[in-house]
C-alpha cells in the first residue's frame, strides 16, 4: 500500500537478463499455412496473407528491439506511450493476438496461438518457474564459443559462478563435476553437493548477481506483504524441498499485452488472492493505482466506525478527493470486504486505547521504562504493535490498518479526555 520501490541493482539485473535471454529471441520468425490464413480472414473479414504476416511479425520484433530497453525496464508511464504507438502503428499485432491467429515459432513446431508464441519469445513463463540450479546453469552456458571445446567452457564458468556465489566445491567433487557432460546431470550432482535455504534475512550470504529469475526477483526486493492488500505475507522462502513465493502480478495482463510480460515494472509481487481470485485478467488504465507510481496511503486511510463494542465496520475513507482511484481500488480488491474480517484488531486497540492513557505511558516511562534508550513514541508503537512510520506499512500485514486506527483514536494526541469519553460509552452500550 506504499509505493514500491526497485533499487538500481535490480533494475540491471533484469535488463541484462533481458538483454541476453529475451532479445535474442526476437530475430526468431513465425510459419503459417495458406490454408490457415484463408479460414482466419473468413472468420475475422481480414485480408492477410502468409507473406505479410511473417512480415508483420518481423516489423514488430524489430520495434520490439528497438525498444527492449522500455520492454525491459521502462517506468509504466512509458509503456503506456509505448503501446499507444503499437496501437497506431502496429495495428495487425492487436488483431493477430485478440483474434486468437494460429501459427507456428518452427517450420514443424506445434501449431499455437499467436499469443501464446509472442509470450514464448519473450520468456515468462520460463523466468517465473526456472529454479536457481538451473538459472546457474543457464548463465554458464551463455556466450560459448566452440562446440568443440563446449563442456570445459561449461565447466569452468560454472566454477566461477559457485566460487563468486560462495558454494564451495572440494577438489574431489570438482573432479566429478567435470565428468558431468549435460545440464541435467550437472543440475543433479549441484543439488546433492548443496543445501539451498533462501529466505529473506539470509539470502544475501550467497552472491547471485548474474543470476536472475522470479525467486531471485523477490528475494532482492524485500517485499514481505502484499502491496494490494496488506493482509498477505508474500515473502519468498526456497529450499530443496519446498518453494514458495508470491505471484507476479501483470498490471497489464499477459493476456492482452504478451510483448509486456517480460517488462520489469509490469511485474507487481502480490498474494494469489488478490492477484488470481480478485484481480484476475482485469486491466487497469491511467485511473487505477499502479504500485510502482502511486501509494495507495497517499489516497485513502481505514477508518473504524465503531457503533458498538458488537458493531464496527471498517471502511476505505478518500483521503485526497480522487475518488476514482479509490473506487476502482476499493472495488477491484474488495477491501472493505476483506478487512471485514479484521475488525477484532480495532476491537484490541480500542481497549489498549483505555488500558494506556497519556498519564499511564508517562508513569511507564519515569519508572519502568526509564533507563531504557526509548522515546514516549517508541514506547507507544511497542504498547499498542504498530509502526507510525507510514514507509514500515509493507513490512507487517494489517500495519497499515492499525496506523490508521491507532491515529484515529488519539494514541499520538495531546488532549484524550474526549477519546476516552466516548470510546466508555461505545464499550457500555
Amino acid at each position: 500500500m506504499i509505493k514500491i520501490e526497485l533499487d538500481d541493482l535490480i533494475e540491471e539485473e533484469h535488463k541484462n537478463y533481458y538483454n541476453d535471454f529475451v532479445k535474442v529471441n526476437f530475430d526468431k520468425s513465425i510459419y503459417c499455412n495458406k490454408k490457415g490464413v484463408e479460414e482466419f480472414n473468413k472468420k475475422n473479414g481480414t485480408s492477410y496473407d502468409t507473406r505479410k504476416i511473417k512480415k508483420i511479425h518481423k516489423e514488430f520484433m524489430n520495434f520490439c528491439k528497438k525498444n527492449s530497453e522500455i520492454l525491459s525496464t521502462g517506468t509504466v508511464d512509458e509503456l503506456r506511450k509505448l503501446d499507444s504507438e503499437i496501437n497506431k502503428d502496429y495495428h495487425d499485432i492487436k488483431v493477430l493476438i485478440e483474434k486468437k491467429f494460429r501459427c507456428r515459432d518452427t517450420g514443424k513446431g506445434k501449431v499455437d496461438t499467436y499469443h501464446n508464441l509472442l509470450l514464448k519469445i519473450f520468456g515468462y513463463e520460463k523466468f517465473s518457474s526456472i529454479t536457481i540450479w538451473e538459472s546457474i546453469l543457464e548463465v554458464a552456458n551463455k556466450n560459448i564459443k566452440s562446440k568443440l571445446s563446449k563442456d570445459k567452457e561449461v565447466y569452468d564458468n560454472l566454477l566461477g559462478i559457485l566460487e563468486k556465489a560462495n558454494f564451495k566445491l572440494a577438489d574431489s567433487q570438482k573432479k566429478e563435476l567435470e565428468k558431468k557432460t549435460s545440464n541435467k546431470e550437472r543440475k543433479a550432482f549441484l543439488e546433492s553437493c548443496f543445501t539451498l535455504e533462501l529466505t529473506l534475512d539470509n539470502f544475501h550470504k550467497n552472491n547471485f548477481n548474474g543470476i536472475w529469475n522470479a525467486y531471485i526477483f523477490l528475494l532482492n526486493s524485500k517485499i514481505r506483504v502484499c502491496p494490494y492488500c496488506n493482509r498477505q505475507y508474500i515473502a519468498p522462502i526456497y529450499t530443496d524441498s519446498g518453494k514458495m513465493r508470491a505471484t507476479l502480478d501483470h498490471f497489464f495482463p499477459k493476456v492482452k499485452f504478451p510483448y509486456f510480460s517480460m517488462s520489469l515494472y509490469n511485474l507487481i509481487p502480490s498474494c494469489g488472492f488478490c492477484n488470481s481470485s480478485l484481480k484476475g485478467s482485469k486491466q487497469f488504465d491511467e485511473n487505477d493505482l499502479n504500485p510502482y507510481e502511486k501509494s495507495f496511503d497517499d489516497y485513502a486511510k481505514f477508518y473504524a466506525n465503531i457503533i458498538s463494542k458488537d458493531n464496527i465496520k471498517i471502511e476505505v475513507i478518500d483521503t485526497d478527493k480522487k475518488d476514482v482511484y479509490i473506487e476502482n481500488y476499493k472495488n477491484t480488491f474488495k477491501l472493505e470486504h476483506q478487512y471485514s474480517y479484521h475488525t477484532n484488531q480495532v476491537e484490541e486497540l480500542i481497549y489498549k486505547r483505555l488500558a494506556y492513557s497519556k498519564s499511564r505511558i508517562e508513569d511507564f516511562m519515569d519508572n519502568e521504562y526509564k533507563k531504557l534508550d526509548i522515546t514516549q513514541k517508541e514506547l507507544i508503537e511497542i504498547l499498542v504493535g504498530f509502526k507510525k512510520d507510514k514507509f514500515k506499512i509493507n513490512n507487517e500485514p494489517l500495519a497499515k490498518l492499525r496506523r490508521d486506527v491507532a491515529i484515529q483514536l488519539g494514541f499520538f494526541e495531546d488532549s484524550e479526555s474526549t477519546y476516552i469519553k466516548e470510546l466508555k460509552k461505545i464499550l457500555n452500550k
